[in-house]
């Protein structure tokens, strides 16, 4: 016909692997722990657990329980080997986190089978402080704070090279131009990038902290990153004509 134009917006999802980019991981389908992990390797008293009370994003996500010192939560898997991955979370810190002595607590991982090109901490800079290091990067202060009791999104960008390694992070931020910290000189060693681990060494934080909405891929994820039942969802603008 010849009428006005108009629009309707569709919502549609797009299945994805659980084994290979992208990885990801909402919780909501209210699978027991690991989820759409491989593996649960907590240790001590420590123990990922589902939480069902919307702590985070929709209703469940996984809260590392901590109730004692050295304990550790940890959730893994095993990834197709890169030089490069793009990883994101949201995160939430108890309100009365505190660190103990040791003033640090681990936020992830990326092995290469032998070792750990690159790992980040939480750690106690009078603020929570994300920090971050290597087998061959060697200790990184990023300036990034997170702070208590509060939904935190968090990407980060991590290459392997000996003299061209990066490590990019956003917070709170879905500019892929912009990160909040950036650093691309940096030897982050040479061999690809095969394991994905959340959570890990904890000394003596005993709080809660949950982690939700989590992706593994080889592009920026930005506000894409949300699983919805082991897809990932998009929306399509569409035009018609009466």
């Amino acid at each position: 016909g010849t009428g006005a134009a108009g629009k309707c917006t569709v919502t549609y999802t797009i299945p994805v692997s659980e084994d290979s980019p992208p990885f990801t991981e909402d919780f909501e389908d209210a699978d027991p722990i690991p989820g759409n992990f491989d593996a649960d390797e907590s240790y001590g008293t420590g123990a990922f657990v589902l939480d069902s009370t919307s702590a985070v994003n929709g209703t469940y996500s996984a809260r590392c329980d901590t109730p004692a010192d050295d304990d550790g939560c940890s959730l893994t898997e095993t990834v197709t080997a890169s030089t490069s991955y793009y990883i994101q979370m949201s995160l939430k810190l108890d309100s009365t986190w505190s660190f103990g002595a040791s003033s640090f607590t681990s936020l992830f991982t990326l092995g290469d089978g032998v070792g750990n090109p690159v790992y980040c901490s939480l750690e106690d800079y009078g603020s929570v402080r994300i920090t971050c290091n290597g087998d061959e990067i060697g200790y990184t202060d990023t300036g990034i704070n997170v702070a208590l009791n509060t939904v935190t999104q968090l990407e980060f960008y991590v290459v392997v090279s000996p003299t061209g390694g990066t490590l990019q992070i956003w917070k709170d931020n879905n500019v892929s131009g912009s990160p909040d910290y950036s650093s691309t000189t940096l030897n982050t060693g040479s061999d690809p990038i095969t394991e994905f681990f959340i959570g890990g060494y904890n000394p003596d934080a005993i709080e809660d902290r949950w982690y939700d909405d989590i992706c593994l891929g080889n592009s920026f994820f930005g506000a894409t990153c949300f699983a919805v039942g082991g897809a990932v969802q998009d929306v399509m603008d569409v035009l018609w004509f009466d």
